[in-house]
């Protein structure tokens, strides 16, 4: 069983996704499988998928009728083999530490999911941002739970 299954539902993302993926081929936790499910992106998002797949055998990509982001996710989610799960959206970049931080904190606390800080990017002023909705003091408050 590997380690974490990253499901990434891809649309119309052609501008972001070598980013996204780049971010993830390169996790220093090695022990992952990305499962990619194109959602009948109509730019050139399936071209770059298999491109990465070629090169890394960890990835496999699916390509199917628009369906929505929910229903490519769960599409992932039903493939996905590891013992945990993560889900990234196409267009977001990982630090490439964060899986391997997240799977030893699991690990060593012993606990089935795992929340950490999200910085958004605005890409017309070029400028990152913090905001509320990915407050860990809000989680926390929502969970009635301490976060580690």
């Amino acid at each position: 069983m590997v380690k974490v299954s990253v499901v990434i539902p891809v649309y119309n993302v052609e501008n972001y996704l070598r980013d996204c993926l780049d971010s993830i081929v390169n996790q220093t936790l090695d022990d992952i499988e990305i499962i990619c499910i194109d959602d009948g992106s109509p730019d050139n998002s399936i071209d770059i998928l298999n491109e990465y797949a070629a090169k890394d055998k960890r990835m496999t990509v699916i390509r199917q009728p628009n369906g929505g982001h929910a229903v490519a996710t769960n599409r992932g989610m039903n493939m996905a083999k590891g013992k945990y799960l993560f889900l990234m959206d196409s267009d977001d970049i990982l630090d490439i530490h964060a899986l391997e931080h997240a799977y030893e904190k699991a690990e060593e606390k012993n606990v089935d999911f795992v929340l950490f800080k999200a910085i958004n990017y605005d890409d017309p002023t070029d400028s990152y941002y913090e905001t509320e909705v990915y407050s860990m003091d809000k989680i926390a408050k929502k969970s009635r739970r301490k976060c580690i």
